[in-house]
């Protein structure tokens, strides 16, 4: 009785020890693997929509520069030769990828494609009313267009247009059509991942550039939400802050984390969205790890501790027997 009192007793304590360290121990643990774990995710967040960024900004401007090169190198064909034109045109849209290529002429407002085919006002068609050609030739410089649907085959896509000048004289507009769903493959796949997405939007919200090509030109409740701690949190807004992880909720109360970047124009902003339970998952599952490991320990520790003083106190039961005989004698 006096063994089993005893041996209880020092279990009890050195339970109570152990408790008491392994939860401080493992307290302090948590919070090292809770902010590691939080911050190796921001920062692969961060990499993937720098990088995304980067592409994007690549690839815009070599649409760009190929419609810039093709208004000069049109400047310098013989205008009277149609056939030249043509091959000119189509010769740019191949190597360029464009969905179609154009030139519209100042002078009689001819427009040239590179399908070899032509517009103007015989055919009902004034390519100087088009917006496309007036901003161009208005600001004398390359234009892009929002995103629009095109009539002829129903798909979203941007148009690039460039003023075209022979000699210093302004003698029309080159242009150039791009399809969106190939441009977001093409660039916005490197920030696909199973949970995780990135998309370029506007400071209003409405979609250019996403993964789900259907949503391109549109807006929703997430993209709302974006929009909206755009105008509010100017972490978001300041292009020295590039890794400010913001939260937001879909129309499916699901939240999200989400850090945006400012591309090459600052009106776009390039944005990693990526679901919040990746971040809340990852640490609950360390401290799970961190609460089973600790159990297991105290568990491993009551036992070896009972046995060691079991043993240590085994010699006393030897004593208190042979007392105990001795005073029955007596």
């Amino acid at each position: 009785m006096f063994k089993s009192s005893v041996v209880g007793r020092l279990t009890l304590i050195v339970a109570i020890v152990s408790i008491v360290v392994l939860v401080v121990v493992n307290s302090v643990s948590y919070y090292n693997i809770r902010s590691d774990t939080y911050k190796f995710l921001k920062e692969a967040q961060h990499k993937v929509m720098v990088d995304t960024a980067e592409i994007f900004k690549f690839y815009s401007l070599s649409k760009r520069n190929a419609i810039q090169s093709l208004a000069n190198s049109i400047a310098k064909v013989n205008l009277n030769d149609d056939e030249a034109v043509y091959n000119l045109l189509e010769a740019f849209k191949n190597a360029n990828d464009f969905d179609i290529t154009y030139f519209g002429l100042d002078y009689n407002g001819k427009l040239f494609q590179s399908d070899h085919t032509y517009l103007d006002l015989s055919k009902g068609f004034d390519v100087k009313s088009r917006a496309w050609y007036q901003e161009a030739r208005d600001k004398k410089e390359l234009t892009v267009s929002e995103p629009y649907v095109s009539v002829t085959d129903n798909k979203v896509k941007i148009a690039y247009a460039a003023p075209v000048f022979d000699k210093g004289k302004f003698i029309g507009v080159i242009g150039g059509d791009y399809d969106l769903e190939k441009f977001s493959n093409d660039v916005l796949s490197i920030g696909k991942g199973a949970n995780s997405y990135t998309a370029v939007y506007d400071l209003e919200g409405n979609i250019l550039f996403h993964p789900d090509t259907k949503r391109i030109g549109q807006t929703n409740i997430l993209s709302k939400a974006i929009s909206q701690l755009m105008k509010t949190d100017s972490k978001i807004l300041d292009s020295s802050i590039t890794d400010h992880l913001a939260y937001i909720f879909d129309d499916k109360n699901i939240q999200w984390a989400f850090m945006c970047l400012n591309s090459y124009n600052n009106q776009y902003k390039v944005c990693t969205i990526q679901e919040e339970s990746i971040y809340s998952s990852s640490i609950n599952k360390a401290l799970m790890n961190q609460v089973l490991v600790a159990i297991i320990a105290i568990v491993v520790a009551l036992v070896l501790v009972r046995l060691a003083v079991s043993k240590s106190l085994s010699p006393l039961s030897s004593i208190q027997s042979g007392l105990n005989s001795f005073f029955d004698f007596i």
